[in-house]
C-alpha cells in the first residue's frame, strides 16, 4: 500500500508569522524604490475594491504623435486593421497652447510632441476613414478642449455621425499642460468655465464624449514614485471636480465625463497594485463628494511610460513595454497603450513594424492569454492586496497634504520631483538599479545618437499650408462665424460648442477659435519647471 498521504492532509506544521524571519536568520522585509516597504512573506488582509467594474475587453489604444495629418492618416487605418480598437491623436505643443503654425509664438513649436492640426480639413485628413460610431476616439489637446470639441464636432456633423453613440474623450487638461509646458497663456477660470460648457454640451448631445482628462505623464517621466503620481492625478481630479461643481454640475456628472491616465512601468506587481489603488481612491473620494456607487464611473486609460526607455538599446524597449502593459491590464485599465520602442525618440512613430509589435503584444494579452476573462486577477494574493493598501494608505496622507494648484505655482512639486528624478538616476548611473542593454548587458557597440527631424522645414510647410487655407475659404463667412463665437462666449452656453463647429466647417482655424472664445491672460501663469528626463540620461550623455 502507498505510503503516500491522503492530497488534503497537511504534513507540516505551520510556522508562525514571528517563526519566519527567526528560520531565516534575518529579517524578511526591504524597501523598493518607491519606498515602499516589501515582505518575503505575505498573510491575508483587507480586500481592495475590483479593479474593473465587469470581466470584458479592455481597449487597445494606438496613440500617433507625428508632425502632419497625411501621414497619420495612413498609420490609422494601418492600425485598426492590425487590431487597434481606439486611437489617440496628441496635438504639438503648438496646437495644445491655442496657437496656427503660422502664428509667431508657434515658432519652434510645430510638430513637436504632437501632430499639427488646425482645421477640420487638418483632422478630417488624420482621421481619413474612422469608423466613427463603432470606435472610440482620444484627443489630446492641451489646456482648453472647447477648440478641438468645436472642430471634432464638426467633422462629426458632416461625416453623419450618430451623436448619442459617438465616443470620445477631448482631453482638456489645464493642469497638466502647465505641468508639462510650464507656461499657460489664459485664466484658469476661462478654462474651467469652458470645459464646464463643453460637459453641458456632451450630456445634451453626445453623452458619450469625455471633456477633461488627468494626464500623470509628466510627473512620471520627471521620476515620481508611485505614491507622487497618485497623488498629484488624483489631487488634479479632485481640483477638476471641484471647479466643475462650482460651475453648476453634479459631482457624479463630472465623474462620468472626466478620465484618468496613468503612465505605467515595467516594475510590474507595483504597477498592478498603482492602478488597482487608483481606482479604489478615486472611488472613495467620490463618494466624499456624495456620488453614489454606480455613478462612481470614471474612465481609465494606462500607456506605458518611457521614462525606462533609453536609445542605447532600443529593442530592450520593447520587453519594458510587454511588462509594463501586462501590468496595465491585470490592474483592471479601460484601455491601454503600449508604446513602440522606439516612441522616446523625437519624432519616432513612422516605422510600421514597431507599431505593429507594440499592438501585438495586446493581441497576444488579449486573445491567446485571455486576461480579460477575469474581473480582477489580482483579487485576493496576500502580496498585491496588501501592497495595493500600502499605496493607497501612503496616496491617503499625501492627499491630504496636498493642495493644486498652490503646489505647482509655488515650486513645491517641481522640488519634490526634482530630488525624486535625480536620485532614480544617479542609482541607474551608479548600477545600483539595472537596466538590461543600458548599465548592464550593453549593446555592443553602441549606436549611434538619433537625429532630430527637419523641425523648422516642417513649420514652414505647415505656414504655406496654411496660407491656402486662408486663401481658399470665404472670409466674410468665417468672420460672422467667429462673432457668433465671441457672442456667446464668456458664458455658461453649451451652444458656444455648436457655434464654435459651425465656424470650423467653413474654414475657421484652431488660433482664431481660441482668440473668439477667450482672451489671453494678462499675465502669463509660469511654474518653476518639470523637469523630464529617462533613468538612463546620465548614461545616454556619455554615450
Amino acid at each position: 500500500m502507498s505510503q503516500i498521504p491522503p492530497y488534503d492532509s497537511d504534513p507540516f506544521p505551520l510556522p508562525s508569522l514571528e517563526e519566519w524571519p527567526k528560520a531565516a536568520g534575518h529579517s524578511l522585509e526591504w524597501s523598493s524604490h518607491d519606498g515602499l516597504k516589501l515582505s518575503a512573506l505575505y498573510h491575508q488582509g483587507p480586500l481592495a475594491p475590483a479593479a474593473r467594474t465587469a470581466a470584458r475587453p479592455w481597449l487597445i489604444r494606438e496613440d500617433f504623435s507625428h508632425t502632419i495629418p497625411a501621414v497619420v492618416g495612413k498609420s490609422v487605418r494601418a492600425s485598426l486593421e492590425g487590431g487597434a480598437t481606439t486611437v489617440g491623436l496628441w496635438q504639438d505643443q503648438a496646437g495644445r497652447r491655442g496657437w496656427d503654425p503660422d502664428q509667431s509664438e508657434a515658432d519652434n513649436l510645430v510638430g513637436r510632441g504632437g501632430i499639427s492640426i488646425s482645421t477640420v480639413p487638418d483632422l478630417r485628413t488624420a482621421l481619413d476613414t474612422y469608423p466613427w460610431n463603432s470606435h472610440s476616439l482620444h484627443l489630446e489637446v492641451g489646456a482648453s478642449g472647447a477648440p478641438m470639441l468645436g472642430i471634432l464636432v464638426g467633422l462629426a456633423i458632416e461625416r453623419g455621425a450618430d451623436f448619442p453613440r459617438l465616443s470620445a474623450t477631448v482631453g482638456c487638461d489645464p493642469l497638466g499642460e502647465l505641468a508639462r509646458a510650464g507656461r499657460l497663456d489664459w485664466e484658469l477660470d476661462d478654462l474651467y468655465r469652458e470645459a464646464a460648457t463643453g460637459f453641458l454640451y456632451a450630456r445634451e448631445f453626445c453623452p458619450n464624449v469625455r471633456v477633461m482628462s488627468v494626464n500623470t505623464e509628466a510627473y512620471h517621466e520627471a521620476g515620481a514614485t508611485s505614491v507622487q503620481e497618485l497623488a498629484l492625478g488624483l489631487a488634479t481630479g479632485l481640483e477638476y471636480l471641484r471647479k466643475l461643481q462650482a460651475h453648476g454640475l453634479k459631482p457624479a456628472e463630472a465623474a462620468r465625463g472626466l478620465a484618468f491616465s496613468w503612465s505605467v512601468s515595467g516594475d510590474l506587481f507595483t504597477q498592478v497594485a498603482k492602478l488597482r489603488a487608483a481606482r479604489g481612491l478615486w472611488n472613495r473620494l467620490l463618494g466624499l463628494f456624495g456620488v453614489t456607487e454606480p455613478d462612481r464611473v470614471s474612465f481609465f486609460h494606462a500607456r506605458t511610460g518611457l521614462a525606462t526607455h533609453s536609445w542605447l538599446d532600443p529593442h530592450s524597449n520593447l520587453l519594458r513595454s510587454a511588462l509594463a502593459g501586462f501590468a496595465a491590464v491585470l490592474g483592471g485599465a479601460d484601455s491601454v497603450e503600449v508604446a513602440p520602442f522606439d516612441r522616446h525618440l523625437e519624432h519616432a512613430g513612422n516605422d510600421p513594424d514597431a507599431a505593429r509589435l507594440a499592438r501585438n503584444q495586446q493581441l497576444l494579452m488579449l486573445y491567446e492569454a485571455q486576461l480579460h476573462r477575469v474581473k480582477d486577477p489580482a483579487a485576493g494574493s496576500y502580496y498585491l492586496e496588501q501592497l495595493t493598501q500600502e499605496l493607497a494608505s501612503r496616496t491617503w496622507a499625501d492627499l491630504q497634504e496636498l493642495e493644486l494648484p498652490a503646489a505647482l505655482l509655488d515650486g513645491r512639486v517641481a522640488r519634490l520631483l526634482a530630488e525624486t528624478g535625480h536620485n532614480r538616476r544617479e542609482r541607474v548611473s551608479d548600477g545600483l538599479d539595472v537596466l538590461v542593454g543600458v548599465n548592464r548587458y550593453p549593446l555592443q557597440p553602441p549606436p549611434q545618437p538619433p537625429v532630430s527631424f527637419d523641425q523648422p522645414a516642417m513649420q514652414a510647410d505647415r505656414r504655406e499650408h496654411m496660407g491656402r487655407v486662408r486663401n481658399g475659404r470665404d472670409g466674410g463667412d468665417v468672420a460672422h462665424r467667429l462673432n457668433r463665437v465671441a457672442s456667446v462666449a464668456g458664458s455658461l452656453d453649451p451652444a458656444l460648442i455648436d457655434a464654435v463647429a459651425q465656424a470650423a466647417r467653413v474654414g475657421a482655424t484652431l488660433g482664431e477659435l481660441t482668440r473668439a472664445i477667450r482672451k489671453p491672460a494678462v499675465t502669463a501663469l509660469e511654474i518653476p519647471p518639470i523637469e523630464r528626463r529617462c533613468l538612463a540620461h546620465p548614461l545616454e550623455v556619455r554615450a
